[in-house]
């Protein structure tokens, strides 16, 4: 379970990150008058609207997917996996465009913006969790080569 928040918290700050870099408008082209959000701005505010989502949607489902694909190794677990992963990044993508709508929006196109972003931060939370496993995996070993 620490591998997991280690790797949602990590992940959110990826996030931020990675909003940083998609909205940065470079000083030559920005407009006098316009305000620009800093990169501490970017990041505190994906983690005061993604890190909820990360840590009372994210860790239960990614606790539910290891659960259920625990037994499955090697690529065909991996694509499993990932396949649960996106599935539940494009649910938690429609809640929350529910929310912001007020109603299913099947038609608003504002939705896919919604699911992009919750497509985007699960599969990034599953490969920065990969990752996690496997430091501490490794490190583990080297724990134990050296008792």
């Amino acid at each position: 379970m620490k591998d997991k928040l280690i790797a949602a918290l990590t992940a959110n700050l990826l996030l931020g990150i990675i909003f940083y870099w998609m909205n940065y408008v470079p000083e030559s082209q920005r407009n006098e008058g316009t305000y620009y959000f800093d990169f501490g701005e970017i990041v505190t505010f994906v983690f005061i609207y993604a890190g909820p989502a990360y840590l009372l949607a994210g860790l239960p489902l990614s606790y539910i997917i290891d659960k259920y694909t625990g037994r499955s190794h090697g690529l065909r677990g991996y694509l499993l996996r990932l396949g649960l992963y996106a599935a539940a990044g494009l649910a938690a993508g429609l809640l929350y465009a529910v929310i912001a709508f007020q109603e299913i929006p099947l038609v608003v196109p504002g939705v896919f913006y919604f699911l992009w972003l919750g497509l985007l931060a699960s599969l990034l939370y599953f490969h920065v969790l990969l990752v996690v496993t496997w430091l501490g995996e490794k490190m583990q070993n080297v724990q134990e080569d050296g008792t």
